[in-house]
């Protein structure tokens, strides 16, 4: 068939086009086939400054504008890489005027046996010289990246065999990927936030909002299961961590063991009377509704009132306390009139944020409670199940609680489509990740990314590791580029 669609195609060729004006606008249609003549999809059609202008359909057809002659790159996983020059004076054109051309690439597999390839060594999830990544992220429907060449920027969509699925140009700069708890792939910016959508051609920033509505609102909804959702409220300086739990369909909330950190006492010391009346919003949980995301759970406004009154009732400013991200009443302003002390580089030295966090996996939750050495198991009604003591994340005897040479990296990395989890690790720069049972919290398997120093943004993915690396090919500054390695 697709060689049918080529004869075709070809057949829409007339005569010479006798173009030959400078800086005009011309359409370009082409096809793009194989050795065999088969057409070829997925191909990325770039312009000289490595800006993605168009991607070959299922047919294998490609159709870009351009201005006099230029020189276009073609590039897909199989093939090598092919420039092109494309001139309308020995290009031929149809009755419209659309220039038609056809371009021939050659398989790598016909090189293969030139190629070495190291088992579990790190490979290119994105091979490109020219632009760097920004930020990515990895899911069942592929890779999702950020990339830039330093003038432009575009969001692209690839297969897991860097085929390019679809782009959109950025004109704005972004800076980060994130999936939300409900599947949906959000871009962020330093003030903005917008979903992400495929139509299956091309990428739409849909729903924008305020980077300020998606830190109280979108961002403490950590995890979900089938039935329930779950918010993270960090209250006194990020010393205490309440998560509160929703159901989809009764509305009903309960709450998760709390989180204590180590650093809570020297808080609470500080003024026994404010510290009460923290303690008192933390038991009243209901106060920390998910709102927009339950239609029946309690009123955002019902809840600032409740906030506003106690708040009233306090004869100085809750400066110390951290109120739930959703209610919080005290505004940006007000914090930088009272010199706030969440926002004081110091406190924040002394007092960093318990990492303790709640993760979905396999339709069940699971609190990892770092500064009390559990782990707590939930079904996916929210309902305990079992508690396990971990200790991976301490340094060994003496010196067990020392955070100083303590290899523990403070991150759990879950690979959603294992079903597994990961405790990353680092030593002298070199990244080990440590397979975590779920059933004992122990730690099993591990796996050492020791080809490149200090990696960054490392995801698992269908047993599959990546991560962004510094690229020698790439000069001027932190240019990266993705790299995946199998586990």
């Amino acid at each position: 068939m697709k060689k049918l669609l080529f004869t075709l195609f070809l057949l829409g060729f007339v005569g010479i086009s006798a173009f030959a004006q400078k800086n005009v606008v011309f359409k370009l249609e082409g096809i793009v086939v194989n050795a065999k003549n088969e057409c070829v999809e997925g191909v990325g059609v770039y312009d000289s400054q490595n800006l993605l202008l168009s991607i070959t359909d299922a047919n294998g057809i490609f159709r870009v504008d351009l201005k006099s002659a230029a020189t276009l790159v073609f590039s897909h996983v199989g093939y090598d890489r092919k420039a092109v020059r494309m001139d309308p004076k020995q290009l031929q054109d149809d009755e419209k005027g659309v220039f038609k051309t056809v371009v021939t690439l050659k398989s790598k597999v016909e090189n293969i046996h030139e190629v070495t390839v190291t088992a579990n060594a790190p490979h290119l999830a994105y091979d490109n010289e020219i632009v760097w990544v920004i930020d990515y992220l990895v899911g069942a429907d592929g890779i999702y990246a950020i990339t830039s060449t330093g003038t432009n920027s575009t969001l692209l969509h690839l297969s897991f065999e860097q085929d390019t699925i679809s782009q959109c140009p950025l004109a704005r700069k972004y800076e980060e990927l994130c999936r939300d708890v409900f599947g949906n792939v959000q871009i962020l910016s330093a003030d903005s936030i917008y979903q992400v959508f495929c139509d299956g051609k091309d990428l739409h920033l849909l729903y924008g909002n305020s980077i300020d509505k998606y830190n109280k609102v979108l961002k403490p909804i950590v995890a979900a299961t089938d039935s329930v959702i779950v918010q993270q409220n960090y209250m006194m300086l990020d010393q205490y961590i309440v998560y509160v739990v929703a159901n989809k369909n009764t509305k009903k909330q309960h709450l998760l063991e709390p989180v204590e950190g180590e650093k809570l006492e020297i808080l609470t010391n500080w003024n026994s009377d404010d510290s009460r009346i923290v303690q008192a919003l933390a038991n009243n949980y209901e106060g920390f509704g998910l709102g927009s995301f339950l239609k029946d759970a309690i009123a955002a406004e019902q809840a600032q009132i409740r906030a506003n009154t106690i708040y009233a009732k306090t004869e100085k400013p809750l400066e110390f306390y951290e109120y739930a991200p959703v209610y919080d009443p005290i505004t940006q302003e007000e914090n930088a009139k009272r010199n706030n002390p969440r926002s004081n580089p110091k406190v924040r030295l002394f007092f960093p944020p318990v990492y303790s966090p709640v993760v979905s996996i396999n339709n069940r939750l699971y609190l990892f409670d770092f500064e009390n050495d559990y782990m707590c198991v939930y079904d996916n009604l929210g309902k305990f199940l079992w508690k396990s003591v971990i200790a991976f994340h301490r340094k060994s005897g003496y010196a067990k609680n020392l955070e100083s040479n303590n290899p523990w990296d403070k991150n759990v990395i879950v690979d959603a489509a294992k079903g597994k989890c990961y405790g990353q690790f680092i030593t002298d720069g070199k990244v080990t990740l440590k397979e975590i049972n779920l059933k004992n919290g122990n730690v099993g398997e591990s796996y050492k990314l020791d080809q490149h120093y200090f990696p960054t943004k490392i995801q698992v993915y269908d047993g599959y590791a990546y991560y962004l690396f510094l690229d020698s090919r790439k000069q001027n500054g932190d240019r990266r580029s993705l790299y995946r390695v199998k586990l």
